[in-house]
């Protein structure tokens, strides 16, 4: 049940693709790292090494359908494998007519400019043909760069995009052939319908899923984050609940969406360390209402949208009826004494006058989870983690409001996240972990796109940070602008005495 040199994405976002190099024998590669192993059915059983840290161990994978589920242990010691490794099957299928059209096409080049033959090459290297739907509409850049030198490209992706096609070759057709218009100003006006528009936002939303039956929000959606087996693939699982919370807003489904918002209360008031999910809620109604000031003449739907999301009050969260105090059990701050000469003295704590531990340490103390032990968790140490540092950046950017420290000091404070000191994690091979944190905070509570900020994903002009992939100057730039220390449950500078 293996695929080949097919990309199964693994919980940190990366891909691992395993080829076969000679029979039944076979090789993976994945970020840092590497394996080779013997398969005997569905089941892999392979030596790992990561280069990066140094570490080796076994490793057994078991694969079905959808993918894989892994089991590892560090060191080539028989013994007990605790570790988890969990991979998605990233798999297309593409019409055999298009692509007999499109090689068809390939085949007769005589036919074709240079400029549409490089276009039609770039759709098949790039595998466009092969996207889903929603996957088209997050490479729809490309796409429509590709209908600018020939339409007929479009009616070649897929016959499903009936409603996109249209609006595009309306474009196209209103725009391409006026004086004062070009086809540039036509794609933008399809670009912006594309995102901006409820209704195909919708249709979009609904090609995500099996059925629109899969679409409703349920307690499962948010006890998942808490559910220790299937809370690994944190950003995935995120990627559904935002879908869900969009739709059911747009769908002007209130009672529904009331529902939601009263067991993501009790969810959160007996798991504290889930305080996050409030920002994730928050900042999809901020997205929302950006579709609406986009679109023009649209009083009474706007007005029925802003009745369906009235039970999650964005002007004061109050109304959530919290059982505990958020800063009693999450305040954070990042102690930078050391911030101009040895970075590796800077530390983090629950007290602005705190000595600190490494963010890594801090967490698992807060938590109260010890690595490689029975009380592990990778939800509790995500969770807390997301929580404290969110509130941790809201109390270090407030005194870049009060001109204390600069945009790099807050990128140092973001590495000190993601640069792993707790040295038996960093031996494990799963130095990664807390990188899943800052992903939650850049992406889905700052809404930084990942094309923006780390590098080996953008064709803009990044700059690492320290040897990291990451644009961490910018990440910090977007929160001294944003004023995050400005909104819920903001920072503790702010708190009555």
């Amino acid at each position: 049940m293996i695929k080949l040199n097919t990309p199964y994405t693994i919980e940190n976002g990366d891909t691992v693709i395993f080829t076969e190099e000679k029979k039944d024998t076979i090789h993976g590669v994945y970020k840092d790292s590497a394996l080779t192993g013997t398969l005997d059915g569905n089941v892999l059983k392979a030596t790992f090494i990561n280069s990066k840290v140094n570490a080796v161990g076994l490793m057994e994978i078991t694969f079905n359908e959808t993918g894989f589920d892994g089991k590892w242990k560090k060191g080539i010691e028989p013994g007990p494998m605790k570790g988890k490794w969990l991979g998605k099957l990233n798999s297309f299928k593409m019409d055999d007519d298009i692509k007999y059209k499109v090689e068809g096409l390939n085949k007769n080049p005589a036919s074709l400019t240079d400029e549409q033959q490089e276009c039609i090459d770039n759709v098949w290297e790039y595998n466009f043909l092969e996207l889903t739907k929603a996957e088209w509409r997050t490479n729809r850049g490309f796409v429509l760069a590709a209908l600018k030198k020939d339409a007929e490209i479009l009616g070649l992706l897929s016959e499903e995009f009936t409603k996109d096609r249209e609006i595009v070759l309306a474009a196209v057709k209103s725009f391409g052939n006026a004086s004062d218009c070009s086809y540039e100003d036509a794609l933008k006006y399809a670009d912006e319908k594309l995102q901006f528009d409820p209704e195909i936002i919708l249709e979009g939303i609904i090609s995500s899923f099996k059925s629109e039956d899969d679409i409703s929000l349920s307690k499962e959606d948010i006890q998942v984050f808490i559910d220790g087996e299937k809370g690994h693939f944190i950003r995935s699982i995120l990627e559904n609940l935002i879908l869900k919370i969009r739709y059911t807003i747009l769908k002007l489904q209130q009672k529904e969406f009331e529902l939601f918002v009263s067991e993501l209360k009790s969810l959160i008031n007996s798991n504290h360390e889930c305080l996050w999910l409030l920002q994730v809620v928050y900042k999809e109604q901020l997205y929302v209402l950006n579709i609406l000031d986009n679109m023009p003449n649209a009083e009474t739907y706007y007005d029925k949208v802003i009745d369906t999301m009235s039970s999650f009050d964005t002007e004061d969260f109050k109304y959530i009826e919290l059982e505990f105090l958020p800063h009693a059990e999450f305040d954070t701050y990042f102690i930078d004494d050391e911030i101009k000469g040895d970075w590796d003295d800077c530390k983090w704590s629950d007290s602005s006058n705190g000595s600190g531990m490494n963010f890594t340490e801090f967490i698992m103390k807060r938590a109260e989870i010890e690595w490689d032990s029975d009380s592990w968790s990778d939800t509790k140490f995500w969770n807390y983690g997301i929580s404290s540092l969110w509130i941790g950046l809201q109390n270090y950017s407030f005194r870049y409001h009060e001109k204390e420290i600069d945009e790099e000091s807050i990128a140092i404070a973001l590495y000190h996240v993601i640069d792993e000191k707790y040295e038996a994690i960093q031996e494990s091979g799963c130095a990664d972990r807390v990188v899943n944190i800052m992903y939650v905070i850049v992406e889905y509570l700052l809404r930084i796109k990942r094309n923006q900020y780390i590098l080996d994903e953008s064709d803009e002009e990044l700059e690492e940070f320290n040897g990291y992939q990451f644009d961490l100057n910018k990440v910090a730039k977007n929160i001294c602008n944003s004023n995050i220390f400005d909104g819920w449950p903001g920072t503790s500078a702010f708190l009555d005495d």
